[in-house]
């Protein structure tokens, strides 16, 4: 073979490699979520090599990091002003803006007004259901997960996230999850691939289903009327689940989504596809 020919087949074998590559370069940002610095919302922070995203905490939680990118879950409670993510010795400063969230005004009836007035007796079994929740969402690995999730249900959203609730009068703690409103068996579907790490009857979420993705991305879907998968079953994105219901402390029929990031519940909407949010607001 001439070297001519030589260069030339090197030369297509580089051509050939490029092109294979620069699909996944460009689809990067697409598997990050929207970024919004206020409370409930996503930093995307860019730092200076891997190494150091794979180190950084904020607030003594470890940060997921995608490529150099960490990927900042703020608490709904963080007050706004200048904030440090830390790697190490350095730091890495942002800002979180003032984010005023509406007020929710719920009625419960019959014998849903005692999950505003808890009976005492029922004190024992909520606080159970608090521990295997936050154990839930404590649940994390080295991997690094899809961070745009698929939505789990039909429906318009009748609920946003952040929003300050008042059952009967009564303030209780803001909703840190995002309802979609859909008749009581419509289908719920895994947001992404992942395990299951809780699958259980709880006092004030009724029938749920938590699913951990990994990399501390966790989805919980609750007010079933049916649970379909158990804890430890791994499953798939678009798997049904569970089916829609009105179990626990909820009004109505209603699918309500939380996700939490490095045990943080941040805003749904920020994982979802922006043309999809965008038709919602639209409605």
């Amino acid at each position: 073979m001439s070297s001519t020919v030589r260069c030339q087949a090197a030369l297509l074998v580089l051509l050939i490699c490029t092109a294979a590559a620069a699909p996944a370069a460009r689809a990067e940002p697409a598997s990050l979520p929207s970024e919004a610095r206020i409370p409930g919302g996503i930093a995307l922070i860019e730092l200076p090599s891997r190494r150091i995203a794979r180190r950084a905490t904020f607030q003594d939680r470890p940060v997921l990091a995608v490529g150099r990118t960490a990927v900042v879950a703020i608490p709904l409670n963080t007050a706004p002003g200048d904030y440090a993510l830390k790697s190490g010795k350095r730091e890495y400063r942002f800002s979180v803006s003032e984010h005023v969230y509406p007020e929710s005004r719920i009625t419960l009836q019959g014998e849903k007004r005692e999950m505003v007035d808890v009976p005492e007796e029922r004190l024992v079994r909520i606080r159970s259901d608090h521990r295997a929740i936050r154990g839930a969402y404590a649940t994390r690995d080295e991997n690094v997960p899809l961070l745009r999730l698929n939505l789990p249900a039909e429906g318009p959203w009748s609920s946003r996230y952040g929003l300050k609730r008042f059952f009967n009068g009564k303030q209780r703690s803001p909703h840190t999850g995002l309802d979609i409103a859909a008749p009581t068996g419509t289908p719920v579907y895994a947001a992404a691939a992942g395990e299951v790490v809780a699958s259980d009857d709880y006092y004030f979420n009724g029938h749920t289903v938590i699913v951990h993705h990994g990399g501390g991305l966790v989805t919980l879907y609750c007010h079933l009327s049916e649970r379909l998968v158990e804890a430890g079953a791994t499953v798939e994105a678009g798997q049904l689940i569970g089916r829609v219901g009105s179990s626990g402390r909820a009004s109505g029929a209603h699918l309500h989504w939380s996700v939490s990031l490095s045990n943080v519940r941040v805003d749904p909407e920020l994982f979802v596809d922006p043309e999809v949010r965008a038709a919602q607001s639209a409605d």
